[in-house]
């Protein structure tokens, strides 16, 4: 079985993923100083059991970021190695 990649494409949706975990990143920000500048304002039970679940979707997203950026340096890097294969058709 053989597979035909374009490194163009595998390179676009590695800058597109790279672009979205950026944009996410910025958006995790300003959404965790909203978040601690509402604790200021509310503090009770319903605020610890959403700061509960809110502790959690960033550990989680924290992973998904992680993993985002690892993903985004493989398909770079598998880029490359298709370009160079590709360089040595006849």
């Amino acid at each position: 079985m053989h597979a035909r990649v374009d490194p163009a494409a595998l390179e676009r949706f590695a800058s597109g993923l790279d672009e979205l975990r950026q944009e996410m990143i910025r958006k995790r920000f300003d959404h965790e100083s909203e978040f601690h500048n509402l604790h200021q304002f509310w503090d009770d039970a319903v605020f610890k059991q959403y700061a509960s679940k809110e502790e959690a979707m960033n550990d989680y997203m924290h992973r998904f970021l992680q993993d985002a950026e690892v993903f985004v340096s493989q398909l770079r890097t598998k880029a490359g190695l298709a370009r160079q294969v590709g360089e040595y058709r006849f």
